[in-house]
């Protein structure tokens, strides 16, 4: 709020912390409506990269278990801010594999 990323009347009170060890990822999920919006994460340690669905708005989970769908870079010490919209509330996202350990605390409201 202070920097301007978040307007006042949206202020978080929720926080979410994931400690991410070389390679791991986060599965492709929809955020609950239960939660409101906007959702803003802090990417923290080393860079990483969010995936969108494309098609039909799911992420492809390939045989592999690699991921596939649009990406997003998430450089250290950024923040990402999913607004009230299809991107937060209908389309799935995933965290690609970590290059290394990377933290990130999601900041919203309940």
């Amino acid at each position: 709020v202070h920097e301007g990323i978040l307007l006042p009347h949206q202020r978080p009170n929720t926080a979410v912390v994931n400690v991410y060890e070389e390679g791991e990822m986060l599965a492709p999920h929809v955020d609950s409506k239960d939660f409101g919006r906007p959702l803003c994460t802090l990417s923290l340690l080393a860079n990483g990269e969010v995936l969108f669905g494309e098609e039909g708005g799911r992420v492809e989970v390939r045989p592999d278990s690699s991921l596939a769908g649009f990406a997003v870079a998430l450089p250290r010490r950024s923040a990402l801010v999913l607004q009230d919209g299809a991107c937060s509330n209908d389309v799935e996202h995933a965290v690609g594999p970590a290059p290394a350990r990377r933290i990130s605390i999601t900041l919203r409201a309940h």
